[in-house]
């Protein structure tokens, strides 16, 4: 964002459109970038099965002894457990961490072709002008 500041202020320039294609692609980066914190909910939620320590599962019982009576299943049956462990641990990286991470990819592919553009256009008023 302090590369879109920048670039806002140098607009009325020599080289404005160096400074509006900088601008552009480093607004459209941080914002990716800002989704990519809290991912839109059709990237996050595909009607996965949630296992009984998934969050909302937790903070749905009516109290925390309710949710300490179905504990000793998870740790006293083995399958049981791991068959929960499994299952969150499977969704929090498939549905969570990586849409997150696909989304910090686009920002970074965006805000280097906003760079890479930038480049081009101010060797190409260089040479031009030269």
């Amino acid at each position: 964002s302090a590369i879109f500041l920048f670039s806002l202020s140098q607009i009325s320039s020599r080289w404005t459109l160096v400074y509006l294609v900088m601008a552009i692609f480093s607004a459209a980066a941080s914002i990716i970038a800002i989704f990519a914190i809290r991912p839109f909910r059709s990237m996050r939620k595909r009607g996965q099965v949630e296992s009984i320590l998934y969050r909302k599962n937790i903070v749905g019982f009516d109290d925390p002894r309710a949710f300490a009576r179905i504990l000793p299943r998870v740790i006293e049956d083995k399958a049981y457990g791991y068959q929960q462990f499994g299952v969150e641990i499977y969704n929090m990286l498939k549905y969570y961490y990586q849409p997150k991470k696909y989304l910090f990819y686009l920002a970074r592919k965006v805000f280097l072709l906003g760079l890479c553009l930038s480049l081009i256009i101010l060797l190409g008023y260089l040479f031009l002008t030269s």
